[in-house]
């Protein structure tokens, strides 16, 4: 019991001894045999899901906020928001949050329900990026960040270009406006969002497909259509007469095909030249080879010592990067201890 107690994940096991450890456990399982499923197929998979669930979380928000902070720039500092207060209420609460709860919940790189033997018995060795902490490192982190100001620049610059004070969105001449080009650039942030968990999911199942289209067009839609007839909203009555402008629809099919094509080629870069390993092995079932073959046994110790250096030159960066901390502070104290202490004024 004290070992369950002190684990960082407890499991327990159903027996004729009691129910007190399976109580006591965060899993309980009825045979050891499904340890292995559970570390393996099921613990790394959520570790995996959940390191891209933080990761999007970031991505999302910052392609909602980025755009607000370059409008600040045009309108002149005034406070003005670049969307209606219904798109930024519902964005996070409604709108993303359940394609990427399908993506999470339903998302396998390699199940054990459809997938062969042969690759699912390669779970223990795909275990090793999970265990080394290759997903969620600071390098990745950044990576994200960067990638995410990228397509929050497009999402801004393309919608404001397009749809400027030229641009004609009704039959009787008027040209687009603020809110016009509001809503060309949330129409767009939300595809590309949806597009990106689409170009990165790892098997596209009916769940996964219900929950990324269904589950997110059906809130668009509800957020969309409240804020348009809703009299109090900045977005009355603008739907209609933007939908049927075509630099609308060129805005956000321009602005969707830039972000989703620098998405796509970065997975084709990763899977060509540096693959997963789950994608490598994919591979080599399709070619009908496996990893006692003496070229294919050392292609996959290349990739894992490939992978062991990575992680040890992100810890070189970081290590060096504290070690210079430390010294400023190291220096800056000794400088202020050579410092001869400032003189009391004299009492007058």
């Amino acid at each position: 019991m004290p070992m369950i107690k002190e684990a960082n994940v407890g499991i327990g096991l159903y027996g004729n001894e009691g129910m007190s450890a399976s109580q006591n456990a965060d899993f309980a399982v009825g045979e050891f045999r499904f340890i292995w499923r559970l570390l393996f197929a099921h613990g790394r998979t959520f570790y995996i899901n959940d390191t891209l669930n933080a990761f999007y979380y970031f991505y999302k928000n910052i392609l909602l906020t980025v755009p607000q902070f370059m409008f600040a720039f045009v309108c002149g500092f005034s406070g003005q928001s670049i969307f209606d207060d219904v798109y930024i209420s519902f964005y996070n609460a409604f709108i993303t949050t359940w394609p990427v709860a399908g993506k999470v919940l339903f998302d396998m790189d390699i199940n054990p329900k459809t997938d062969d033997a042969q690759l699912v018995n390669q779970l223990p060795l795909l275990y090793f990026e999970s265990q080394q902490g290759l997903n969620f490192f600071q390098a990745n982190f950044f990576k994200c960040i960067l990638h995410a100001i990228s397509h929050a620049c497009f999402i801004f610059f393309l919608p404001y270009f397009i749809m400027d004070s030229k641009a004609i969105t009704r039959e009787n001449g008027q040209t687009a406006d603020q809110w016009t080009m509001s809503l060309t650039m949330f129409y767009s942030l939300f595809l590309v969002v949806t597009m990106n968990l689409l170009i990165n999911l790892k098997q596209h199942t009916v769940y996964n497909l219900f929950a990324l289209v269904v589950m997110s067009i059906a809130p668009l839609s509800l957020t969309v259509s409240l804020s348009n007839y809703k009299a109090e909203s900045w977005m009355h009555n603008v739907i209609h007469t933007t939908h049927a402008s075509p630099s609308f629809h060129a805005a956000w099919f321009i602005t969707v095909g830039c972000c989703s094509l620098i998405d796509f080629l970065i997975l084709v870069k990763s899977f060509l030249y540096k693959p997963a390993m789950p994608e490598f092995l994919r591979r080599l079932r399709k070619e009908g080879r496996s990893l006692d073959e003496p070229q294919v046994k050392e292609q996959w110790e290349e990739l894992i010592e490939d992978r062991k250096r990575y992680m040890h030159e992100l810890e070189l960066i970081h290590e060096t990067i504290v070690n210079k901390k430390r010294e400023q502070k190291e220096l800056a104290f000794l400088k202020q201890q050579r410092e001869p202490p400032e003189a009391e004024p004299e009492p007058q």
